[in-house]
């Protein structure tokens, strides 16, 4: 008797889509971290760049009845995940606007999936780690108990 159990699929959404970023080096080194250490689990990197959400979704997401052809790939594409690693870093003592739209785009989608959030910042990234759990609360989602928080410090000199 063969096994047909599919490999569970866990999403890395990178948070920020600003031009000047460390969210991609970061989310790279926990791909690769991941990947090495959990076998069997497929990691997929999901770059807020790519996805042309518009700021506003006309119906309610709980309705499930997405206008926009944007928000229709994107519900079936969190839809098909079997959890996520959220990478974000800390704007202002909070997350980015990026970031809390794509979570609102959807409702039902995030539901009863684990979580884990990773962020950072000068300070790690604490007030949006905070800010964060309670919004995937808010969606149903399975926060995990672990929060890892980066610090990233100025850098003041340049090294030439």
């Amino acid at each position: 008797m063969t096994s047909t159990t599919k490999i569970p699929v866990i999403l890395v959404i990178m948070g920020s889509i600003r031009v000047s970023r460390n969210c991609e080096v970061i989310s790279d080194w926990i791909l690769e971290v991941a990947r090495e250490t959990r076998h069997k689990l497929e990691f997929e990197l999901a770059d807020l760049r790519d996805w042309e959400l518009p700021n506003d979704e006309h119906n309610l997401p709980s309705q499930h009845k997405y206008g926009s052809e944007y928000t229709k790939k994107w519900s079936e594409y969190i839809g098909s995940a079997n959890g996520f690693l959220v990478v974000s870093p800390q704007y202002n003592w909070g997350y980015p606007a990026a970031l809390k739209n794509a979570l609102d785009h959807l409702y039902e989608e995030w539901h009863n999936k684990p979580d884990l959030l990773v962020t950072y910042g000068g300070h790690g990234g604490s007030k949006c780690n905070a800010q964060l759990r309670e919004v995937f609360q808010g969606l149903k989602m399975k926060n995990m108990q672990t929060s890892p928080q980066i610090s990233i410090s100025e850098c003041k000199y340049s090294i030439e």
